[in-house]
């Protein structure tokens, strides 16, 4: 196999990798048989171009429609679920916290630009009959 023929198959696998939807596992074991029947394909016909390969196996489009047909969509769908959940809560630490910054901006503004009320005592009266002035 030419080096040219590997970079077409490395982009090719690639392309149906980021098509698939599932999780990491699944995906793995998938994409390492699909590379299995391909190398299998290439001994036995040595001759093989990437157009040859596509014709067998199909586009990466074409893989991850079948690799859907065959997959439980509820698993997909928890997958799915899971992100949303996960981005939710993301999303919600990163809004408590700029709420949390904001408050701290404010609290600090107004204490070095606002004012502030100070009341001097000019007499003291002592419980014991003394007097400060």
């Amino acid at each position: 196999m030419n080096d040219a023929l590997k970079k077409q198959l490395n982009e090719y696998f690639n392309n149906v990798e980021s098509l698939l939807l599932c999780d990491r596992k699944n995906k793995k074991v998938f994409l390492t048989d699909l590379k299995n029947d391909v190398d299998e394909f290439i001994n036995q016909e040595p001759n093989a171009d990437f157009d040859c390969i596509i014709s067998a196996f199909g586009t990466p489009q074409e893989i991850a429609d079948s690799f859907l047909k065959n997959t439980d969509i509820v698993q997909i769908k928890k997958r799915m679920n899971i992100r949303k959940i996960i981005l939710c809560s993301l999303l919600a630490v990163v809004l408590v916290y700029l709420c949390f910054v904001i408050a701290s901006f404010i609290d600090v503004h107004t204490e070095s630009h606002g004012f502030y009320e100070e009341i001097i005592l000019s007499v003291f009266h002592f419980p014991f009959g003394g007097r400060c002035v």
